[in-house]
């Protein structure tokens, strides 16, 4: 019964953080609203009320030891412990550095409009503790002033964003916010590809290579992990392949000959 209530929550959590929203304090405001709904749902009477629910669909397991009281005791404290430990425990540690995000409102383009009359302070206040020694921040805010103002940046995607600055920044115009886009770009929106490289290490480096060398593991991590990139050359150059084990075998001598000596 409770999971249903907690479900329902972070349901509505995940499809509004799954939208491409850049404006990290909504979805900051989200997760806080999450978490007070599932806060609410830890108190006396929500127990009271799962418990007499689950009384009416027979689904407690009643000890004839214990009595009707003790028995809501100690499922009142099972449901505490799954709110505090498990829920809010996982969401608060999950979102903890999610407000040190706030920068990237500042390459919100949908809000460029808006920040012709109010820049957005709060999102470059943000930029400035997180990458004070990258940007030269009063030209950076400067810059940032004058795409607000231009109209071609407006409603356009980041990608597209990237393109025309890249012109200015050849120009020698517009560096620093060339670089803040590009930083902005380049962060990954999931961690899914690490957590792709950590499963392909188990593929590799099993119990029979358990005594693999750290050199020898992490060149073959690279060559599984970027093999769309080496069918790729392989592609392009028929040759490919020989001339790796060309390479190879001119590294060192070796007890066979991996050469065709004609």
């Amino acid at each position: 019964m409770i999971y249903k209530d907690i479900f329902n929550i972070t349901d509505t959590l995940f499809s509004t953080l799954q939208l491409k929203y850049l404006d990290v304090a909504y979805c900051v405001e989200q997760v806080n609203s999450a978490i007070n709904k599932i806060k609410s749902l830890r108190n006396d009477d929500q127990s009271i009320f799962f418990f007499n629910e689950a009384k009416k669909y027979n689904f407690l397991k009643r000890s004839e030891r214990l009595s009707e009281a003790e028995t809501l005791n100690k499922y009142k404290m099972l449901q505490f412990e799954i709110l505090d430990n498990i829920i809010l425990c996982q969401l608060t540690d999950r979102f903890q550095d999610l407000n040190k995000l706030k920068f990237l409102s500042l390459v919100d383009t949908s809000k460029f409009k808006s920040y012709k009359t109010a820049f957005p302070y709060e999102g470059f206040n943000c930029l400035t503790l997180i990458y004070k020694e990258i940007f030269d921040t009063d030209q950076l805010k400067n810059e940032l002033s004058v795409i607000y103002f231009d109209e071609q940046f407006h409603n356009q995607s980041i990608q597209q964003c990237v393109k025309l600055l890249k012109v200015f920044e050849e120009s020698g115009l517009l560096k620093e916010a060339y670089k803040l886009f590009c930083i902005v770009l380049t962060i990954p929106s999931t961690s899914v590809s690490v957590e792709r490289n950590f499963s392909c290490l188990k593929r590799i480096k099993s119990y029979l290579r358990n005594s693999m060398t750290e050199e020898r593991l992490s060149s073959l991590a690279t060559i599984s992990i970027e093999k769309d990139l080496i069918n790729t050359l392989s592609k392009n150059d028929e040759k490919f392949y020989e001339k790796i084990i060309d390479k190879f075998a001119l590294l060192k001598d070796r007890r066979i000959d991996l050469i065709y000596k004609t």
